[in-house]
């Protein structure tokens, strides 16, 4: 095997490693931006389901306060 053909060898596993480690970088980056999209996801799923339990709660507490004014009123009246 000649000299030249040693170095190109070399060489093409150097440029192999960079582009390897490259490829792993921006697999980590996309596995965080990944992450963190999940993450606001779940936060805005969760704010949605409060929202949601709180609206119920307002109309169970007002359907309540309506019979028990009518109640109230067929009491006295």
């Amino acid at each position: 095997m000649s000299i030249l053909t040693r170095e190109n060898d070399r060489e093409i596993a150097r440029l192999q490693r960079e582009v390897d480690e490259t490829k792993r970088k921006q697999d980590l980056m996309i596995a965080n931006e990944k992450q963190a999209v999940d993450s606001l996801n779940a936060e805005k799923q969760r704010n949605m389901s409060l929202e949601l339990d709180v609206t119920r709660y307002k109309q169970e507490r007002e359907q309540y306060f309506d019979e028990l004014f009518v109640s109230y009123t067929s009491d006295i009246g």
